[in-house]
């Protein structure tokens, strides 16, 4: 006696689920964009995703993103040397923008994003 199983499209979804990731990471740099600080847009327009395997790092690319993500001040010539002072942020454009903006958009937006992964695991 033979018994055939057959998965849905879900299971290889699940076997790889690169595609999944790829979207997320596209998701969570959208949600984010609205607490990245933007005066000219540089910053919010510099984004690069690094893939290896199924990790994605999100890069904002502008040479100040490190210290404006951070939210210190930094002065001095190369190598610069944080200040200990707070950053000001303009908010004329986003007026939720600040330091920390992938953390602050996780804290917004988790609900949205699990079930965006759920959808797209099960339901393509």
């Amino acid at each position: 006696m033979t018994t055939t199983v057959t998965f849905g499209p879900w299971y290889q979804r699940l076997i790889q689920p690169r595609g999944v990731v790829q979207d997320l990471a596209s998701k969570v740099r959208e949600d984010a964009d609205p607490f990245v600080p933007y005066r000219d847009g540089n910053l919010a327009a510099g984004v690069a995703f690094l893939t290896q395997g199924l990790t994605v790092q999100i890069v904002y690319t502008s040479v100040y993103a490190h210290y404006v993500f951070k939210g210190v001040a930094m002065a001095g010539h190369a190598p610069k040397h944080y200040t200990g002072k707070s950053l000001n942020y303009f908010t004329g454009k986003h007026s939720q923008a600040g330091a920390d903006w992938i953390e602050r958009a996780k804290s917004a937006n988790m609900p949205g994003w699990e079930s965006l992964v759920k959808g797209m695991l099960l339901d393509g």
